[in-house]
């Protein structure tokens, strides 16, 4: 029924029981009309008709339902509780791609130690020194070549004027004198058939001279002593069926944690390094930790990261166990494997091998960490494999592309 057909004003509302309501003095300049979009209330059309055309009790008692959505929060707002607004981050931008398939053909494994860069080039059995003081205009300084010591080199670990390099084919554990970049020597080397074979992690202990080397397919952690560097020792090898598939480790004090690929990650006590390693603990999650492949621990934190299920895994260390706090599976770190931590800014940078590219993780919450930025190249970042974090810029080594790669966040 139009509404000029029966006014508003001549309605016996006031003999009604409307004096018992809260909008007795003006029923219709208090009604929320102008507010209904808001609420997404009905049109005031409707509402009008019912008050003029049935003046009983139970259109008046309706009045507050109407009004009451008012008070909750406003529609607009319920996103930002979803979906905090993204952390800012820097830009990624590449500073440099060093390509040489003779020095740095398959380049695998990678350290970084002032203005120098330490490349494993897994298929020319060769260490590579650059000159990367200047990451725009890299330069190769001097570089060692050896088939019956330096075959297939997996890890490289610098500390002084020495690099210890894990020669997987040669089943050797190489020392190179590096005091003269240029002209890199050979100084000493260890045979050993069963404690060095396949070897793919290897680490130095943190604040005492004893090289830990894990063996992937005997499953043992090996400790050599590099007191004398041109004269190591093996001084004593740890087994335990856990360690089986090793092929990733990091330290926090005096305990070692071995990735390996069956999905697990273990704890072992190393206190007393000459006299031997002991067991402490290992957890295991065949869908989150598929193949994990790099590892590095900060505080009492390791993250993770894990080629097959394309994710990281974030572990609170210091308990009986390592407890799992986060985790972040993405299309962005499909094949997940080397990762190197921002401790400044909380940022987790992870190699992705199979998109060709380098995705950067906000883990300033680590219970929802996210991606925020990523950088890809299918020639610069191909299929790439190690990485590490020194001063703002990441080095990342390409196997199928034979190149040192270096990206800024600026």
């Amino acid at each position: 029924m139009p509404v000029t057909d029966a006014p508003v004003t001549e309605a016996p509302i006031t003999s009604g029981p409307i004096t018992q309501m809260p909008i007795t003095e003006s029923p219709i300049t208090n009604l929320p009309i102008t507010q209904m979009p808001v609420t997404k209330a009905p049109t005031p059309r409707p509402t009008i008709s019912r008050l003029s055309g049935a003046p009983t009790p139970r259109p008046v008692t309706e009045l507050p339902i109407t009004a009451a959505p008012i008070k909750q929060p406003p529609v607009t707002q319920a996103p930002v509780g979803r979906a905090p607004t993204p952390k800012p981050t820097k830009s990624l931008t590449f500073e440099s791609s060093t390509y040489d398939s003779r020095n740095l053909g398959g380049a695998f494994a990678i350290d970084v130690v002032g203005d120098l860069t330490y490349v494993g080039a897994y298929r020319r059995n060769r260490l590579t020194i650059l000159d990367t003081s200047d990451p725009k205009n890299v330069v190769i300084k001097g570089t060692l070549v050896s088939n019956t010591q330096l075959k297939q080199p997996t890890a490289i670990v610098v500390r002084g004027n020495y690099a210890y390099v894990a020669a997987k084919g040669n089943k050797r554990v190489t020392v190179v004198d590096i005091s003269n970049p240029e002209a890199p020597e050979l100084k000493a080397s260890i045979l050993d058939n069963q404690r060095f074979y396949n070897v793919w992690a290897m680490i130095l202990d943190t604040n005492r001279p004893f090289l830990y080397v894990a063996s992937k397919s005997y499953g043992t952690v090996t400790v050599v002593d590099v007191t004398n560097p041109t004269a190591p020792i093996i001084k004593n090898t740890f087994r335990v069926s856990q360690l089986r598939g090793a092929q990733a480790m990091a330290m926090r004090g005096q305990d070692l944690y071995v990735l390996t690929n069956k999905a697990r990650l273990v704890e072992i006590d190393c206190a007393s390094p000459q006299t031997g390693l002991r067991y402490k603990s290992s957890v295991r999650d065949n869908y989150r930790m598929k193949d994990p492949r790099g590892i590095v621990i900060k505080a009492d934190f390791a993250y993770i990261s894990s080629r097959r299920s394309n994710s990281i895994s974030i572990y609170r260390l210091g308990g009986s166990t390592p407890a799992r706090v986060g985790f972040l599976a993405s299309y962005q770190l499909r094949g997940a494997d080397g990762v190197a931590f921002d401790e400044q800014n909380n940022l987790l940078y992870v190699a992705a091998t199979s998109t060709h590219s380098l995705a950067v993780v906000d883990v300033s919450d680590r219970a929802n960490p996210r991606v925020v930025d990523k950088i890809a190249d299918r020639i610069k970042l191909r299929h790439t494999r190690k990485i590490v974090l020194k001063d703002n810029l990441v080095y990342l080594t390409t196997y199928s592309r034979s190149r040192l790669t270096i990206v800024s966040n600026n």
